[in-house]
């Protein structure tokens, strides 16, 4: 009797469901840890003034910060992984592989962003941008989980629904990114054209390739079946 293969999915794989647990924990140690961080960030949507942004009374505390992080980077990594695989092949190596590939291109992203602050804006305007960012960036990781628990454990959605779902929450990101980051750095024409670099190189260069890169890690994690 010949022995048919396991198939690999966000339903068979163990992993997937310890792993948005571990999640879910993240978020919840986050906002106990930090007072509140996610209500913040969502409360800071609707600001509009930057002092607004600038007075944050919350009291800064690193393990909330830290656990906040890494629930985004993970949570994000997820999303790609699971629109490029759809309900099959789920392996860990290959997206833990991406989660260190996601943390690497991040970190050269925020020196490459210090480093244009440094040389174009001044300290005060970097630090509203980066408060900013965080928060929003943080809504959206917030948004996936839902989100991310039906595309995993209801896959009868389909792969082109789960598309859909996952695209709408970087639409929103996208929407409010662009009306944030015109806010605070267009006041002349050629401002303009330092936003289009921006985000081309830092925002949808990085995107794109992470794309890609996972195209590849779930190929070459079907063929030798991890």
């Amino acid at each position: 009797m010949q022995i048919l293969p396991r198939i690999s999915s966000s339903l068979t794989e163990p992993w997937v469901a310890w792993g948005m647990l571990i999640l879910l924990v993240l978020l919840l140690g986050a906002d106990i840890l930090q007072r509140g961080i996610v209500v913040s960030s969502f409360k800071g949507l609707r600001l509009n003034k930057e002092r607004d942004s600038l007075f944050d009374t919350s009291q800064y505390n690193f393990i909330g910060r830290l656990c906040l992080l890494l629930y985004k980077i993970a949570m994000f990594t997820l999303a790609l992984y699971a629109v490029v695989c759809g309900p099959t092949n789920f392996h860990f190596l290959p997206f833990l592989t991406l989660c260190g590939i996601t943390i690497g291109m991040l970190t050269i992203k925020w020196c490459l962003t210090r480093l244009i602050a440094f040389v174009f804006f001044d300290l005060k305007t970097y630090n509203v941008a980066s408060h900013q960012y965080m928060q929003l960036t943080a809504c959206c990781a917030v948004l996936l989980y839902p989100i991310m628990l039906l595309v995993l454990f209801v896959p009868q959605i389909g792969r082109v629904a789960s598309g859909i779902l996952i695209g709408l929450v970087l639409l929103f990101f996208i929407i409010i990114l662009l009306i944030k980051i015109f806010h605070l750095f267009f006041h002349t024409p050629l401002a303009s054209l330092h936003i289009f670099l921006y985000l081309c190189t830092l925002e949808a260069l990085p995107l794109v390739g992470l794309f890609y890169v996972t195209r590849m890690l779930v190929y070459s994690g079907t063929i030798i079946n991890l």
